[in-house]
């Protein structure tokens, strides 16, 4: 058994035909992290399905934040 586990935390995107690129973290996530990672990949996520697309989440509290609720 380690003394020292290293989280490795993992955000991405799939839909029937393919997927988002998987972005990979060792930070805890809070609303603005949360935000930051959204900025960079929902342009990608338009440029794959256009407008035709739904975004799914829990009620993760940095989910539902105002921060995250304006951006979105």
């Amino acid at each position: 058994m380690p003394k020292d586990r290293t989280k490795i935390l993992a955000w991405g995107g799939f839909y029937i035909v393919g997927k988002t690129s998987l972005f990979c973290f060792c930070q805890i996530m809070n609303a603005e992290f949360y935000v930051e990672i959204l900025r960079n990949h929902v342009p990608q996520i338009d440029e794959m399905l256009g407008d035709d697309w739904r975004f799914q989440q829990d009620n993760d509290p940095k989910h539902t934040s105002r921060l995250a609720r304006e951006f979105l």
